[in-house]
């Protein structure tokens, strides 16, 4: 019989181990907790090593059914490792498991759906579409009835210790199958709107038990009072930009980084809204003939934030970003989970890019974005930063800069030979 939760009892295992190693000498601590559970209260001095194996471990807890309850982790496990140091011949494994571990209930969670009409149950990918009238729909739910929107319902079953954890699951089942159903529906019926296929999950959820909520849109939108002095807003540069530019012309493309930026305000998934501001910056400092497409675009923008403000942001988030989340997203691949902070700070980045862009191409005179390019890639101070870059970035950079590094040795020797007399 395979042992209950694996992955936990593995990463607890790890932990325990862990946590009990003596740092070695080249190893820094990087935090210290307090255990204040008896007096006095003890210190437990932790190395960036330990605090991976705590992370790995919160994050085993809460993908597991069985401790999902115990979501966020960082207190129990915290005082789980606190435990492994001060009893160290004891197996807390084993105490851990048996004292947090809860067998899974299983019930039905029922979400209303916005803009489709059902007129009897049916099944699609797993869960049931049920008519408004269905004797089967929980009436705990006062959502349910005041929600005018909602034209149907879906029943998703689902298992766990957590109400909370249990809604998201079973909420990403009832996304995953209408988004099945969209495509199947106009792939077989080519007559159609493609407007009537947008009906989507409701705000509110009910459990078969009788506990109930809701949850808003992820696109919800806000109001928003304008401020009376907008002197500060007209005064950034992407307030003088024309509704059309020529070809090619600096304005042309920072037109169309606006539009992609634009789009990704009107998107709730995080990894959409990022791959929309990379094609936008793409539009800035993008070039088709660049081989290593984030190489170029990271160093560019580098380099211009430099000679527009004096500093620049750290240009492995935009390297390893394009390679790992845009490149991977593009090409068909399954791309990392962008986590609504990184979005927001890439976000920050881009349109900081956007404003550089402008204002460094204002104040030379530039009318074609080549000119800002070449003005980026000339740069005189261009290789102290790669050197920076070699000192304090990701190995992944080597093979961009050494091509860089190769190029210049040809530039070099062509140069030489165009010297030597004949």
């Amino acid at each position: 019989m395979p042992s209950v939760s694996p992955e936990v009892r593995r990463a607890l295992k790890t932990l325990q181990g862990r946590i009990r190693q003596r740092p070695v000498e080249d190893e820094r601590i990087v935090k210290t907790i307090r255990d204040t559970r008896s007096e006095p209260a003890s210190e437990l001095p932790l190395t960036s090593g330990h605090l991976a194996a705590m992370k790995a471990a919160e994050e085993a807890i809460v993908a597991d059914e069985r401790f999902e309850h115990l979501a966020p982790a960082e207190d129990p496990i915290t005082e789980f490792a606190a435990d492994c140091v001060a009893d160290r011949q004891a197996d807390h494994v084993a105490r851990f498991m048996e004292r947090h571990g809860r067998d899974p209930s299983e019930f039905v969670c029922y979400f209303g759906i916005e803009s489709l009409r059902v007129s009897q149950a049916v099944e699609v990918a797993g869960i049931r579409l049920l008519p408004l009238d269905d004797p089967e729909i929980p009436d705990t739910n006062p959502l349910f009835k005041a929600d005018q929107s909602i034209a149907s319902f879906a029943a998703v079953p689902v298992t766990g210790t957590d109400h909370v954890q249990m809604v998201s699951r079973a909420r990403k089942l009832a996304e995953h199958a209408l988004r099945i159903l969209r495509v199947a529906l106009r792939q077989s019926s080519h007559g159609l709107n493609p407007q009537q296929l947008r009906f989507r999950l409701g705000t509110s959820y009910a459990f078969t038990e009788g506990s109930s909520g809701w949850q808003a849109h992820d696109d919800v939108a806000y109001p928003l009072d304008l401020p009376s002095d907008l002197t500060s807003t007209l005064a950034t540069a992407v307030v003088g930009l024309p509704p059309t530019a020529a070809k090619k012309s600096i304005n042309e493309k920072a037109l169309l980084a606006v539009q992609w930026l634009d789009r990704a305000v009107f998107t709730s998934d995080s990894l959409v809204a990022t791959l929309f501001r990379f094609f936008a910056l793409e539009a800035l400092l993008g070039e088709a003939s660049d081989r290593l497409k984030n190489g170029p675009i990271a160093l560019r923008q580098m380099t211009l934030s430099r000679i527009a403000t004096g500093y620049f942001r750290h240009p492995d988030d935009t390297f390893l970003q394009y390679d790992q989340v845009r490149s991977h997203a593009v090409h068909g691949e399954i791309a990392p989970t962008v986590t609504r902070e990184q979005a927001s700070l890439f976000a920050w980045a881009v349109r900081d890019t956007l404003d550089q862009y402008l204002t460094v191409a204002n104040k030379h005179g530039f009318t074609s974005r080549k000119q800002l390019l070449d003005l980026l890639d000339d740069y005189p101070s261009r290789n102290e930063l790669i050197t920076w870059i070699r000192e304090h970035g990701s190995a992944e950079w080597v093979k961009y800069l050494d091509s860089i590094a190769a190029s210049q040795t040809v530039d070099a020797d062509k140069e030489q030979d165009s010297n030597s007399p004949a």
